[in-house]
């Protein structure tokens, strides 16, 4: 029986292809390309700025997300999405 939950987490996300070759070396890390996108907000106060940080994640509900960096110029196709199917 297949998964569908981690399969549409795995759709959200592409590695860009390489269409021609290149001289230049290859990254050891590959950016991701999103698939699709939401935004959400959170606000987090604390003394210390880690802890601001956790409590701004959890405000906004991502806590429990692993974060990835992306560009913020969207790619073509990137469909907005609401948070709750994020």
């Amino acid at each position: 029986m297949k998964d569908t939950n981690n399969e549409s987490q795995n759709d959200a996300l592409q590695e860009p292809k390489n269409t021609e070759e290149s001289s230049e070396p290859k990254m050891s890390t590959s950016m991701l390309v999103p698939k699709r996108c939401f935004f959400t907000k959170g606000k987090g106060v604390h003394k210390e700025k880690l802890n601001s940080f956790e409590l701004a994640l959890r405000d906004a509900g991502i806590a429990h997300l692993n974060l990835v960096k992306v560009s913020s110029i969207l790619p073509p196709g990137c469909k907005m999405i609401p948070r709750a199917k994020g």
